[in-house]
């Protein structure tokens, strides 16, 4: 369990490389509400996120993008700002109430060298593999969703309210 990034706690910058026994060396940040809010890139999700000091570690899969991006989780005492590379990970405690130890990993939705999640090259298509995209349920009912097509470096909107609609210009979800 090695963390790969760099991470601002409050004002303090803290170096990622960090092994299964160094726990001690972990970043932590402290929360007294069970809700986190997270900015994912441009992307502000507010109270997205419950604690569960039972997962070892917690995972939250950062968007899908292709280039360096800033994730930050943001307690009601406290936070945290984590540089995710695609292909890498961050891993760090949130201390819940005092007491509760909240292990949370953030991960790049982007696997490392190209690979998938299988360790194929490419993108797996054609070959039996899936993804998982994510996505919000709008005030009509219907899914929405971002994702990366084609290997472009910018989301598109996707809309599925009569089927899949494409929208070129990303203004967020």
């Amino acid at each position: 369990m090695v963390g790969q990034g760099d991470a601002q706690v409050g004002s303090a910058a803290v170096k990622g490389g960090f092994g299964a026994m160094a726990v001690a060396k972990m970043p932590v940040i402290r929360a007294g509400s069970g809700k986190v809010s997270i900015r994912d890139g441009d992307f502000f999700d507010r109270d997205a996120w419950n604690l569960s000091p039972g997962a070892r570690p917690d995972v939250y899969t950062a968007d899908r993008t292709r280039k360096t991006k800033w994730v930050t989780f943001y307690t009601d005492m406290d936070s945290i700002r984590v540089k995710v590379k695609p292909g890498g990970w961050y891993d760090f405690v949130i201390l819940w109430n005092g007491k509760d130890s909240c292990f949370t990993r953030i991960v790049s939705a982007i696997p490392p060298g190209g690979m998938d999640r299988d360790g194929v090259g490419g993108n797996g298509a054609g070959k039996g593999k899936t993804d998982t995209i994510p996505y919000k349920l709008t005030e009509y009912n219907s899914i929405a969703a971002q994702a990366v097509i084609n290997d472009s470096d910018s989301a598109h909107d996707m809309d599925g309210r009569f089927g899949w609609d494409l929208f070129e210009e990303s203004g967020g979800l």
